[in-house]
């Protein structure tokens, strides 16, 4: 998910390999893009938004990990 400030700026988080990295995760069974984007930025961050804030841009599909 990409999360800007009233600037512009991106929120990063530091991934576990040490490179800084857009927070995102995983949407669960019935739940929305948005609903899931709100989830993973209150689980991450701790900064808490309505889904209905977000907008959904693109969906990456990881094959590999299932």
């Amino acid at each position: 998910m990409i999360v800007l400030d009233t600037t512009g700026l991106i929120l990063l988080g530091l991934g576990h390999d040490g490179r800084w990295e857009l927070h995102g995760g995983k949407v669960d069974p019935g739940e929305s893009f948005e609903s899931a984007a709100a989830r993973e930025l209150r689980e991450e961050t701790g900064l808490v938004t309505e889904p209905r804030a977000a907008r959904t841009v693109a969906v990456a599909m990881d094959g590999c990990a299932g």
